[in-house]
């Protein structure tokens, strides 16, 4: 009785806050005139009338699969994820306070968003508000709800600091004492492949949608179709939480994008005074330090959630971080561009190049490249983000800054233009690439952009990755493609052996198996490997052990070139003696196929699992108890796309299947094809939809 009495009064507080939120927002939310009907496998198509009501919809389906990552992803941006994950959690809400985001939130949102979408993240919030308000069993911290636009916003600005990468940046100037989020949390790469129609056997362009993030929880993918009246129509997914999808198509353009390592942040050592603490030299004067005590709450085993403070300091560059070695401060777009929900709502809203191309111009999205098809003649890749327009080109943008001068002090408001940025249109040779490789890397050499044309403090990626490499050795030898074929190259497992990336492995084949005789076999199974990912490979176990075991041994920087690549050969001898020994004591042998090392699971389902790190398939997996690994990264998401004006081809794929909820028919009934590489054909048409969908719904 008492739970129920809890129940009641938790819903009627819910209540009148929702109520207050509408009214005061004035959105108008007809319920009945949403449809949320979901298909066989349980993905959400959502009709609605407006935008707004759409968007409403699509939010209340997002709940019903998934409100626990739903709500992880909110603590995030609310500052709260120290209460739900303890001292890991209270650094990202340091991190996020530390950047300034929240101020940057409320002095922005007014003018960053027109009034239309203010409505769009209002709908969205009183979705949430809603299932909360209804579900307040799986709510898991109290009083995170309602929601407001804000967290919304700030949610979207925490997004883009990752996917450019300030982790790689942070760690350099805590000196690895403030770690970000746990490596598995973060975006781990990506594929897009585009082909022009004039290269394939039928007349379409084809286009592969397939980023790679964290299989679950935050940043994870969520499939979905949401349609309005008002010209919403999109097909895809959505990053947990976004309002529209991020990647996917409308029937008449598609894209996907792909994490690019550019340079996004700048560091700068500031020159502090000897006497006067907390004073720096900027142009020949001192300025103090603007300083903050940032509050956290953080929860400790046995004590609770305890109250801590900590200092956060601001300078004329941006945030500031004391170390032994000096202090430092670091300035970058991404941390203060609000409008990137709006700017993905535009682009799904494109009916054509032209329109796409025209969105891309708002320049709110502070990273990622884009690769991109549509029903026309048009394939295109852009290294799309935000570039400083007026470094000086006198200066070492990759390296730490001299902090005393304004030479150094570029303008926030000045970027390049989206016209200057690498992109390519329609490449001669029909076709082009994105694997998170440099953008002058991105097709047949011969149709290769030219660096030189560019501006030269961009901070653009110079190298190669193993896709890049291996797609260079597949998309080279085809003539004309098929759909087989193009999807053969998307499903390739091999990593190759001759880009920088991996030359740390060759330092293993120098192992002296005569003072090392119990490593004798083991080195041969190295150079006798075909480094493949199949499944039933058994030449691949102890290779991607050993190559596990080394690279937590090395360091990489922005673009992941080595540091580290003249360790010590007694080194790679441990990381592979320990490798052996992993495989023999859970297996018994040094020749198991990697599915049986490598497995993929959920609930009561264990199934072999493909893929390396880095090959076209690529899984990031981490040492289970058991003694298999398993995955947190990597192959989740995958829209392959056949477009042109005589019609369109979807398929999709997810790793384990639409719902997060354990008792859902469809928390693992994709699973199984997805380890086989198998996809199932997605429709816009309605009537197909109705033939074969399981429930017709309306949001409560």
């Amino acid at each position: 009785m008492k739970k129920a009495c809890i129940a009641i009064f938790t819903l009627t507080a819910f209540a009148r806050l929702s109520a207050q939120y509408v009214l005061q927002e004035e959105v108008l939310i007809r319920k009945d005139s949403i449809e949320i009907i979901r298909d066989n496998f349980g993905v959400p198509h959502v009709y609605a009338p407006t935008d707004e009501e759409a968007v409403y919809g699509l939010m209340f389906a997002m709940c019903e699969d998934d409100f626990k990552s739903m709500q992880e992803a909110l603590f995030l941006s609310k500052c709260r994820n120290g209460e739900y994950k303890g001292v890991e959690g209270a650094t990202t809400d340091y991190i996020v306070q530390f950047l300034r985001i929240p101020e940057t939130v409320r002095a922005n949102y007014d003018s960053a968003f027109s009034p239309k979408f203010k409505r769009i993240l209002k709908a969205a919030c009183m979705s949430v508000n809603r299932y909360a308000e209804l579900h307040p069993e799986e709510i898991l911290l109290k009083k995170v709800f309602p929601l407001n636009e804000y967290d919304y916003a700030a949610g979207y600005i925490l997004g883009g600091c990752f996917m450019s990468a300030i982790q790689e940046t942070l760690p350099k100037m805590f000196e690895d004492k403030l770690p970000p989020l746990n490596v598995s949390e973060l975006p781990t790469g990506s594929n897009g492949i585009a082909v022009h129609q004039s290269k394939t056997v039928d007349g379409y362009n084809y286009l592969d949608i397939n980023s790679h993030q964290p299989l679950e929880g935050p940043y994870s993918w969520y499939e979905c179709h949401v349609e309005s009246r008002e010209g919403l129509h999109m097909m895809g997914a959505a990053l947990i939480g976004a309002v529209t999808p991020n990647i996917g198509t409308n029937g008449n353009i598609g894209w996907t994008h792909t994490i690019n390592y550019n340079d996004y942040y700048d560091v700068y050592k500031l020159t502090m005074h000897p006497t006067k603490k907390d004073y720096y030299k900027f142009n020949g004067e001192w300025i103090k330090l603007e300083k903050n005590k940032v509050k956290l709450k953080v929860k400790i085993k046995g004590l609770g959630k305890l109250s801590v403070g900590k200092d956060a300091y601001w300078s004329v560059y941006g945030p500031v971080v004391k170390v032994k070695s000096g202090t430092y401060a670091m300035r970058g777009l991404p941390y203060q561009t609000l409008g990137s929900a709006e700017q993905w709502y535009h682009m799904c809203k494109a009916q054509n190049f032209h329109e796409f191309y025209d969105v891309l111009k708002m320049q709110q999205i502070p990273c990622l490249n884009i690769a991109y098809a549509d029903k026309f003649d048009t394939i295109f890749f852009i290294s799309n983000g935000l570039y400083p327009a007026d470094r000086d080109p006198r200066y070492n943008w990759k390296s730490v800054l001299p902090g005393d001068t304004s030479l150094t002090l570029w303008d926030l408001k000045n970027v390049i233009p989206i016209e200057e940025i690498p992109q390519h249109v329609n490449p001669g040779c029909g076709y082009l690439y994105t694997v998170n490789q440099s953008p002058f890397l991105t097709t047949r050499t011969d149709c290769n952009l030219n660096p030189a044309d560019y501006n030269p403090t961009g901070g653009w990626q110079t190298r190669h990755f193993n896709r890049s490499v291996r797609l260079e050795d597949l998309m080279d030898t085809v003539k004309i493609f098929d759909w087989e074929t193009f999807k053969r190259i998307k499903y390739d497992k091999v990593m190759v052996d001759t880009v920088p990336f991996i030359l740390l492995v060759e330092k293993f084949y120098q192992i002296d198996t005569v003072k090392n005789a119990d490593l004798a076999e083991s080195v041969r199974i190295l150079q006798a490997s075909s480094r493949s990912g199949e499944m039933n490979d058994t030449t691949t176990a102890l290779f991607l052990l050993a190559f596990m075991n080394i690279s937590k041994e090395i360091k990489y920087d922005v673009e992941f070139k080595l540091h580290s690549v003249d360790l010590p050969i007694e080194t790679y001898e441990k990381c592979l003696r320990k490798a052996k020994k992993h495989l023999l004591k859970h297996y018994g042998t040094l020749y198991p196929p990697l599915g049986k090392l490598q497995r993929l699971r959920r609930g009561k389902i264990d199934l072999p699992l493909f893929g390396l790190p880095d090959v076209m398939t690529p899984m990031y997996s981490e040492y289970e108890k058991d003694g298999t690994i398993t995955p947190r990264g990597g192959e989740c998401y995958v829209m392959l796309l056949k477009i042109a004006e005589k019609g369109i081809h979807m398929e999709t794929i997810q790793v384990f299947g639409q719902s997060n909820k354990p008792n859902s028919k469809h928390y693992t009934d994709q699973m199984e094809m997805f380890t086989n590489n198998q996809t199932k054909t997605m429709t816009f048409d309605k009537a197909e939809i109705l033939k074969t969908a399981e429930s017709n719904t309306h949001p409560q």
